[in-house]
C-alpha cells in the first residue's frame, strides 16, 4: 500500500535528502524553498509517494509557469523532480502519481518538460513534443579542454567519453581559429550597436514583454514579467545571473541573461524585438564571445535552442548561427494538453525554448 499525496510542511529536509541521492547539482533547504513555495503563482504541486515503512521513494513536481502564444497568456506547468526509487521502477508509480496530479489541476492548459525517462511519460498520456540540443564554443581552447575533461570525461573514465574528448581536441582548435578570424572581422566593421550590463531596474520588463510577445504571436514561449524575472533570476539562490542590454542610438532593441559555474559563462536567455541585419547580428555574436573571453572564461554554454521557427530564424539566428557545437546527445520534449485548442502545440517548431525553461540551478 502505498501513501500518494502532496507533500506537507515539515516533510523538505527529507524530500531534500532523497532527491539529492541522484541529482549531480545538490538541493540545498534556501534553493528548495525558492523553487518549489515561493513561486509568484502561488501552487503547492510537489506530489510525494511513501511505502509502507514512511520511506519516501518517489516525487514528481510541476513548477506553474505562464506561457505567451498568440499574444494570450496561458497557464502550464513544468514537470520537475521526475524520481522514483530504483527498488521501485517498474510497479507504474510514475503514473500513480500523474493521477493525483491530473485530479487537482483546474486551470492549467498543459504539462511540458525535458526528459530521457520517456517510457513513464508515454504511459501517463505524454507526447514527445521534439527535442532540444545545447550547443557551446571554446573561448579560450586549453581552459575549454581542462573544464570538459574534468566535467564530463574524468569524471566517468569510459571509452564513450574519452572519445567525445578527442572530439572536442580537433573540433575546438577549428572552432577556435574560425571564431577569431570571423569575429575579429565582426569586431572591426561600423556599426551603430551598444552592449553593456544593465541592473534588475534599468529594464521594464513588464512593457518589454509585451512587445516581445507582438514580435512573436506564432510562437510559444515563457512570458517574461516582473514577477517571473524576479522570482526565477534575480532571487535565484543557485547562481549568479547578469543583464546585458543591446541598444540603438540608446533605444533598448533586446537583453541576454548569463550566469556563471567556474570556467564556464551560460547564456540563459535571448530576447530581440527588432530585426538586425546580418552585420549588426554577427558584431553582437562576436562581442559575446570576446568580452567573456576578456573576463576569463574558458568555454560558454549556449542555450538558446534552434527550433527552426520563425522567430529564430529572424531574430536570433543572426546573432547564433555561427560559432557554436552541438553536443552528440538531444534532450526529448514532453507535453500533454488539458484542452483542445493546445493539442496543435504538441510540436517544439512552435516554441522558443532557452534555457530560461531549464531547472536554474
Amino acid at each position: 500500500m502505498y501513501d500518494i499525496r502532496l507533500y506537507k510542511e515539515g516533510e523538505e529536509i527529507d524530500i531534500i535528502s532523497f532527491i539529492n541521492q541522484f541529482t549531480m547539482i545538490k538541493h540545498t533547504y534556501e534553493g528548495w524553498l525558492w523553487e518549489y513555495t515561493k513561486n509568484p503563482i502561488d501552487k503547492n504541486l510537489f506530489a510525494i509517494i511513501r511505502d509502507d515503512n514512511n520511506n519516501l521513494i518517489a516525487t514528481q513536481a510541476l513548477i506553474p509557469i505562464f506561457l505567451t502564444y498568440r499574444s494570450k497568456i496561458i497557464l502550464s506547468a513544468k514537470s520537475e523532480s521526475t524520481l522514483v526509487h530504483p527498488e521501485y521502477r517498474g510497479k507504474n508509480l510514475f503514473s500513480r502519481v500523474y493521477k493525483l496530479i491530473f485530479e487537482i489541476l483546474d486551470d492549467i492548459s498543459c504539462i511540458w518538460g525535458f526528459t530521457g525517462a520517456l517510457k513513464p511519460f508515454k504511459n501517463a498520456g505524454f507526447e514527445i513534443a521534439g527535442h532540444i540540443q545545447n550547443t557551446f564554443t571554446p573561448l579560450k581552447f586549453f581552459k575549454a579542454l581542462h573544464f570538459f575533461s574534468r566535467r564530463y570525461v574524468f569524471k566517468k573514465l569510459r571509452f564513450k567519453n574519452i572519445f567525445y574528448l578527442l572530439g572536442f581536441f580537433c573540433i575546438g582548435i577549428i572552432i577556435s581559429i574560425r571564431n577569431m578570424i570571423f569575429n575579429w572581422i565582426a569586431l572591426h566593421r561600423r556599426h551603430e550597436i551598444e552592449i553593456s550590463e544593465c541592473a534588475q531596474d534599468e529594464i521594464d520588463f513588464d512593457k518589454y514583454t509585451d512587445v516581445f510577445t507582438k514580435s512573436m504571436p506564432e510562437v510559444v514561449t515563457i512570458y517574461r514579467d516582473c514577477r517571473l524575472m524576479s522570482w526565477w533570476i534575480f532571487n535565484n539562490p543557485y547562481r549568479e545571473h547578469k543583464i546585458f542590454g543591446i541598444k540603438r542610438n540608446d533605444v533598448l532593441l533586446g537583453y541576454f541573461i548569463t550566469s556563471y559555474d567556474d570556467e564556464m559563462v551560460i547564456l540563459r536567455d535571448f530576447v530581440m524585438c527588432e530585426i538586425l541585419n546580418n552585420e549588426e547580428g554577427s558584431y553582437i555574436g562576436a562581442w559575446i564571445m570576446q568580452y567573456f573571453k576578456s573576463e576569463g572564461y574558458g568555454i560558454l554554454f549556449n542555450q538558446i535552442y534552434n527550433n527552426d521557427n520563425e522567430y529564430y530564424n529572424k531574430y536570433i539566428s543572426p546573432i547564433l548561427k555561427k560559432g557554436y557545437v552541438a553536443f552528440p546527445n538531444k534532450l526529448p520534449v514532453v507535453f500533454k494538453s488539458f484542452s483542445e485548442k493546445y493539442n496543435h502545440l504538441n510540436n517544439n517548431k512552435l516554441w522558443y525554448f532557452t534555457g530560461l525553461f531549464a531547472e536554474l540551478i
